[in-house]
């Protein structure tokens, strides 16, 4: 399974509002450098991958998130 980059940032309370937006309409996700290891997510940033055929759709309801919450 292939996955595509939807979204990235380095505030660890932004993470669950998107993970809950994609759990929301079902989309499957992975978080690289939710936990690092004892460095702060914010020196790393987070990206979140889903599955390339959901990637679309996730870009799609993120986008809203972002318009709706400026």
């Amino acid at each position: 399974m292939a996955y595509t980059k939807v979204y990235s940032t380095f505030s660890p309370g932004e993470l669950p509002l998107i993970k809950s937006i994609l759990e929301a309409d079902n989309i499957h996700y992975l978080v690289t450098n939710e936990w690092s290891g004892g460095i702060y997510p914010h020196a790393t940033g987070m990206e979140v991958m889903v599955e390339d055929a959901q990637a679309e759709r996730a870009k799609e309801l993120i986008a809203d998130f972002k318009k709706n919450t400026r």
